[in-house]
């Protein structure tokens, strides 16, 4: 069986999306966005000016001990029982270059495309169910964003070979915070179709251009 790797070159996201209490949503809304990333890299440090009250503490870097925000399916389909566990990759409409290599067969490169014009992918036999996949909010959310640039490395086994580009269709992000919140969150490549499979990504080569955090309150 074939088994084939897609390089995705561009400029994207990193999403790291937690479920909060009323009383960190309340106090961290209040400050500027800075004070709430340097709190989320250096802890207490630096906060001799308002000090921070337990109640709206979070428990280690980036909240790491706080509940994650699950990722769903917008449509139940062929792969809809693939979990994800972040929102990581590129943004669809800043996709520089993409690579289809064949890897089972000395790394054999089917092809390299610069701007390629990729689509959604659709459920089959209903052209106008576009399939996405969305963050659950919560009452009080803290999303933290990282604009990302480099490579996202997605892999599967085929059965058929592999030669278009128009064999390939996007799952991406389509979230429904608020039109702020979704103009970043959204057309993030999650996933890529091609086939009748599903390649998932496996591995990265990026570097952080910047960072954001955001308090969302339904």
């Amino acid at each position: 069986m074939p088994k084939y790797q897609i390089q995705v070159h561009g400029t994207g996201l990193l999403v790291t999306a937690k479920k909060i209490s009323f009383e960190q949503a309340q106090f961290w809304k209040e400050l500027r966005y800075n004070d709430l990333t340097n709190y989320l890299y250096q802890g207490d440090e630096g906060f001799d000016d308002f000090p921070i009250p337990e109640s709206a503490k979070f428990s280690g870097g980036f909240a790491e001990e706080e509940i994650d925000l699950q990722i769903e399916w917008n449509h139940s389909c062929l792969f809809s029982d693939v979990k994800f566990e972040q929102i990581y990759g590129p943004k669809v409409n800043l996709i520089d270059r993409i690579d289809l290599i064949r890897i089972d067969n000395k790394n054999e490169i089917i092809f390299s495309i610069e701007n390629p014009i990729l689509k959604n992918f659709h459920l089959p036999n209903s052209p106008d169910d576009e399939v996405n996949v969305f963050l659950v909010e919560a009452e009080n959310n803290l999303l933290f964003f990282e604009s990302e640039k480099g490579q996202w490395t997605y892999e599967a086994d085929v059965q058929h070979e592999l030669k278009n580009i128009e064999d390939f269709k996007i799952v991406a992000t389509h979230c429904s915070f608020n039109e702020e919140i979704d103009s970043i969150v959204d057309d993030v490549c999650t996933a890529i179709v091609a086939s009748g499979h599903i390649f998932m990504l496996v591995d990265s080569d990026t570097d952080t251009l910047g960072s954001m955090p955001m308090i969302y309150q339904e």
